[in-house]
């Protein structure tokens, strides 16, 4: 399904992380992280964030 770093983007974003919050956490750009959260959406076939988060806890690829 989604990369590691793919994976890890979700999770800081079930956490209420935004993507500046993200991107620095990870020391990446905002630019990296938004297009692989964009990434990630289009393999989960998501049509949002929060639902690729949803989608994402519910198939079990990332914890709270």
């Amino acid at each position: 399904m989604t990369h590691h770093l793919e994976q890890n983007l979700l999770a800081w974003a079930a956490r209420g992380k935004t993507v500046a919050d993200t991107a620095q956490i990870l020391g990446i750009s905002p630019e990296t992280v938004e297009g692989f959260v964009k990434q990630s959406l289009r393999k989960l076939d998501a049509v949002n964030k929060t639902h690729g988060v949803a989608k994402s806890i519910a198939l079990g690829l990332i914890d709270l």
